[in-house]
């Protein structure tokens, strides 16, 4: 059975630069997040909650939904998931660059986690 893991981050609404980072359990605790009907939803806007793809990069570091990848040739992907196809998909963050559908363990290998859309937007340009 798969086990599904998250990751729930707190914006400080004074101080937009702090984050905190809480697991499932931690911001259920802290009322970050509320399960209706099964559904997992934030509180309010200054709560995001990612979810973990079973994938670890090339450093053994977690990807989440949201993270920003790069391989070795340097260029850019956000983690996303497709639910047309049913999978974690790689879109590219130039205009021109192939998108990796069917991001699996053999397409992990090479890329390395560099930051998150939420936490690094600058990682954009």
């Amino acid at each position: 059975m798969r086990r599904y893991k998250f990751d729930v981050i707190l914006w400080d609404t004074v101080d937009p630069k702090t984050i905190v980072h809480y697991d499932i359990v931690e911001a259920i605790g802290e009322g970050l997040i509320d399960l209706e009907d099964g559904v997992i939803c934030s509180t309010d806007d200054s709560v995001i909650i990612r979810q973990y793809t079973g994938l670890k990069d090339r450093k053994s570091r977690e990807i989440y939904e949201g993270d920003i990848i790069q391989d070795k040739k340097k260029r850019k992907y956000i983690v996303t998931f497709n639910s047309e196809i049913g999978s974690w998909v790689n879109k590219p963050v130039a205009e021109n660059a192939t998108s990796y559908p069917c991001f699996n363990i053999g397409s992990v290998k090479g890329l390395e986690v560099i930051g998150n859309i939420f936490e690094n937007p600058e990682l954009l340009n």
